[in-house]
């Protein structure tokens, strides 16, 4: 939790690339506990569409869509 905190705040001005970042280190996370608790592919199925939708959305509001992050 406090790495990201420290995070956003070294990296405010470039926040697509810093949430990008996020992504996929949550991604990552999400996929190891999955591999931890014995691969049931909850991780492939759920939790990583999901935060791509939730990644994709914030990319939209922010206005940040069409150029280059």
């Amino acid at each position: 939790m406090w790495l990201v905190v420290l995070a956003a705040v070294r990296a405010r001005r470039r926040v697509t690339r810093s949430t990008l970042w996020t992504v996929a280190l949550v991604c990552a996370l999400s996929a190891y506990g999955d591999y931890l608790t014995g691969w049931h592919r909850w991780s492939l199925s759920y939790a990583i569409p999901i935060v791509a939708t939730i990644y994709r959305l914030f990319r939209v509001e922010c206005g940040c869509a069409g150029g280059a992050g």
